[in-house]
């Protein structure tokens, strides 16, 4: 079996996150691009010059409130991303909170979406896991869960989820160093891709593609 990965580009402005696009999807299936580390005004340059690399991108745009960047209202930062589902990339990452508390951009987007959730300070319990699971499932059939690992149980609470995954195409691990090797476990239980990075981590215990293509080569 083939395992594919997906290589998080956190550029500050759009030539440079353009070059390391390319520069990623040389060597990664997938690309996220980390919108928020550009300024507003730079995110449709950037998508336009993308192009058709957009097809094996995940366009993310994360509020400070979710460890991201963007500066702008959250009205804005709507706006922003039902206007980056009209350049067609391969997946909009938007946040569970987000998602289900507006319904009008869920209709802008439709169902390429990836329905995110994080938790950086710990890891639930199963039953909770388990629970939001099945709530964010009823958005996408692309869902990210991801919680900070303190000990090895939490990673194995994370990895457990695969097995309630059914149909849903699940991306779920642990942060930290604590949970570093869930990122690549992950990929063995079922997830799509797991992310890493070229030239600098954008999480706690990330993968960087030449480490990880000594375990999935």
């Amino acid at each position: 079996m083939r395992y594919s990965t997906c290589v998080s580009i956190a550029e500050e402005g759009p030539a440079e996150m353009a070059k390391a696009l390319r520069t990623a999807l040389k060597k990664s299936d997938y690309a996220e691009l980390r919108l928020d580390y550009l300024e507003p005004e730079d995110v449709p340059k950037m998508l336009k010059k993308a192009g058709t690399m957009l097809g094996h991108c995940i366009c993310t745009l994360r509020p400070r409130i979710e460890g991201g960047r963007f500066p702008g209202t959250e009205k804005e930062r709507r706006d922003i991303l039902a206007d980056i589902s009209r350049y067609k990339p391969y997946l909009v990452d938007v946040e569970y909170d987000t998602i289900r508390k507006s319904p009008a951009l869920r209709r802008r987007l439709g169902r390429k979406v990836l329905v995110s959730w994080h938790d950086f300070k710990g890891t639930p319990q199963t039953g909770m896991l388990r629970r939001r699971l099945r709530a964010m499932s009823a958005y996408s059939t692309h869902v990210k869960m991801v919680c900070t690992a303190k000990k090895p149980a939490d990673s194995s609470r994370m990895l457990a989820l695969y097995s309630d995954a059914g149909r849903t195409k699940l991306v779920a691990f642990a942060m930290g160093e604590q949970g570093k090797m869930s990122r690549l476990l992950c990929l063995y239980l079922g997830s799509p891709f797991t992310y890493v990075y070229v030239s600098r981590p954008t999480a706690l215990g990330q993968f960087g593609l030449k480490e990880i293509g000594r375990y999935i080569a």
